[in-house]
């Protein structure tokens, strides 16, 4: 009885895993841009990027003196006025900040300003298609977390429990 008890959390553990690794090389597959380049005193910008209709473009890490601008706009915007250039999100989560519907073959660029080198700001342009997929395999990453630890808890009882005399 234990050793079939422990075999079936091996199983459960096993298969929890597999959701958790493969969940997980489908999110590394989104192409994520990082690169952080320090323009002027205390300003930081990523590369520009070129927005094309229908795609989505989510930006994660930041600060409250940072924003999505139109390139063309970059020259006039320090940190007392970004908040009047940046460019209002369609909508935020905790996993980034999202913009949609900007202008078709409009050139961006997300500017902070800090006193100290930002952490990672980090934006993935994608279709909304790329975005459900991406959903999907935090689902499976999600879903891979109770499975892996219920298969453990079960392993754990099979590999304790005393054989019956």
């Amino acid at each position: 009885m234990r050793k079939r008890l422990a075999l079936i959390g091996l199983v459960i553990l096993i298969i929890g895993v597999i959701l958790m690794v493969s969940g997980y090389e489908g999110i590394q597959k989104a192409p994520t841009y990082d690169k952080i380049f320090e323009i002027s005193n205390n300003e930081y910008t990523t590369n520009s990027f070129v927005y094309h209709s229908g795609d989505i473009v989510i930006v994660s890490g930041g600060n409250n003196d940072s924003g999505l601008i139109c390139n063309s706009k970059l020259e006039y915007v320090n940190a007392s006025n970004i908040a009047n250039y940046s460019i209002k999100p369609t909508k935020s989560t905790a996993d980034g900040i999202y913009y949609c519907n900007l202008t078709n073959n409009g050139k961006y660029v997300y500017v902070e300003f800090s006193d100290k080198s930002p952490g990672i700001i980090a934006y993935t342009i994608a279709t909304p298609s790329e975005i459900n997929n991406l959903n999907r395999y935090a689902d499976v990453v999600t879903a891979g977390i109770p499975i892996s630890v219920a298969g453990f808890f079960v392993l754990m009882i099979g590999l304790i429990l005393k054989k019956k005399t």
